[in-house]
Order: C-alpha cells, then sequence, then structure tokens
C-alpha cells in the first residue's frame, strides 16, 4: 500500500517537472517570436552596455516622453494608439525600462536614480532637444520629478 503510494505521489512530481519545463521551453520560444514580430515598433539604445528600447514617432515643436507605470511590461505596444494620436503634431518618445518589455534586463539595482539616469542617457541618444513634455503614469510620476 505504501509502495503504490510512493510509486502515485513519484508519478505525480515528475509529471509537474515535466510540465513547468515544458512551459518554460513554450514560453523562451514564443518570447522570441513576439520580440521579432513587435519590434518593428522601436529602436534599441545603448545604455550603460545594455539595450534599452524606445519608440519614437512622429515630427513637431514638442517632445512628450511617455513613462510607463511599474509593472507595464510592453508599453511601446500599449501606449501605441495613444501615441500615434499625439504624434500627429509632436514628436513623441515611449520608454521601456530595463527589466520590461523588449528592453535588456539588468543587475544593477532598480533605484529611482538609477532609472532615472538610464531614462536620460536613452533620451539623449533619439532627441537633441533639452526640454520634453512628459507623461508618467503610476509609479513614473516619481522618475518624472526627478527628470
Amino acid at each position: 500500500m505504501i509502495k503504490k503510494f510512493l510509486k502515485i505521489i513519484s508519478v505525480i512530481l515528475i509529471s509537474l517537472i515535466l510540465i513547468l519545463l515544458l512551459s518554460t521551453l513554450v514560453n523562451q520560444i514564443l518570447f522570441k517570436v513576439e520580440k521579432n514580430k513587435y519590434s518593428i515598433y522601436g529602436q534599441y539604445v545603448k545604455v550603460n552596455n545594455k539595450e534599452m528600447y524606445l519608440s519614437v514617432l512622429g515630427e513637431g515643436e514638442n517632445t512628450i516622453v511617455i513613462l510607463p507605470g511599474s509593472g507595464c511590461v510592453g508599453s511601446t505596444i500599449l501606449y501605441r494608439p495613444l501615441a500615434k494620436k499625439l504624434a500627429e503634431n509632436n514628436s513623441v518618445i515611449i520608454v521601456e525600462y530595463f527589466g520590461y518589455g523588449f528592453s535588456d534586463d539588468t543587475d544593477k539595482e532598480r533605484t529611482t536614480k538609477n532609472i532615472v539616469e538610464e531614462t536620460r542617457l536613452a533620451l539623449k541618444q533619439v532627441c537633441s532637444k533639452e526640454q520634453y513634455i512628459l507623461m508618467p503614469h503610476s509609479m513614473s510620476g516619481v522618475y518624472s520629478l526627478y527628470l
């Protein structure tokens, strides 16, 4: 009876491990497919030897920088409809912080100071203007105060 019970438990555990491994593999494959599918919306810029993903749309006297909130996984896709409308008369930049969306992950601590400095360096590469209209969402309100 105990042997049968242990055998059932081991089959269940092995099955769970195989399902986790399979789902991890599928996730990695789909991530690569999706990354190539949507990368047309933006561009990569080098910041501290990592690649940060930004979407730049439109031309205009004003430059609007959309700063996503924490947990916004694909800000270039999520904010695309708003950015397209704003880009009719303005330059619009959508930022994806490190660790989100198509931007690289980073081991650097995710402090306000670090995120703001990385954002500032990225913006300098895609825009020659010194002044921006910041459009923060949620936690990015804090970042916009420091910018």
